[in-house]
């Protein structure tokens, strides 16, 4: 598995937070975890530039959002993403964690490199192993992991 890959794991609800954690390093991953936008980007104003990050889609946006003239809402993930194309120079493979299945759209336009909707630790390990740190990765569609893993059983390849 990687050695020593950094993440930022970024989710509003500590039992998730945790739980990734754990498991990232036991698989060798350099984690960090933040329960908000803000404390994210506290994190990387800090020096932590992540080669990935995991991002719940729907956490509050943080106060750059109300200081940018934009109210408070759930669409924190998205903003984060962003934040982090920008500071990485487009480096770090950000995966969203969504329950819904309506943004892959805004996603895509923001660069993502890929998705998982939830229930996702099988799914994220899936797709950590499959492409999201290889180099010849950047750069290529967005992808929906239940879509990749439909496609693979049943014999198909991504194009």
């Amino acid at each position: 598995m990687p050695n020593r890959i950094t993440t930022l794991v970024v989710d509003d609800e500590q039992i998730t937070r945790v739980e990734f954690k754990e498991i990232l390093t036991r698989f060798g991953f350099k984690c960090r975890i933040a329960g908000s936008e803000d404390a994210a980007v506290r994190i990387v104003e800090n020096g932590f530039y992540p080669e990935t990050a995991i991002i719940d889609y729907l956490i509050p946006t943080g106060r750059q959002a109300f200081l940018d003239g934009q109210s408070y809402g759930l669409t924190g993930g998205l903003r984060l993403s962003r934040y982090l194309l920008e500071k990485t120079e487009g480096r770090c493979r950000v995966i969203l964690l969504t329950g819904l299945d309506s943004f892959r759209e805004a996603a895509q336009q923001a660069g993502i490199w890929g998705y998982c909707e939830k229930p996702v630790i099988q799914r994220l390990f899936d797709v950590l192993s499959d492409g999201a740190l290889k180099d010849d990765e950047i750069g290529k569609p967005t992808i929906n992991i239940r879509d990749e893993i439909t496609s693979r059983v049943s014999g198909k390849e991504r194009r």
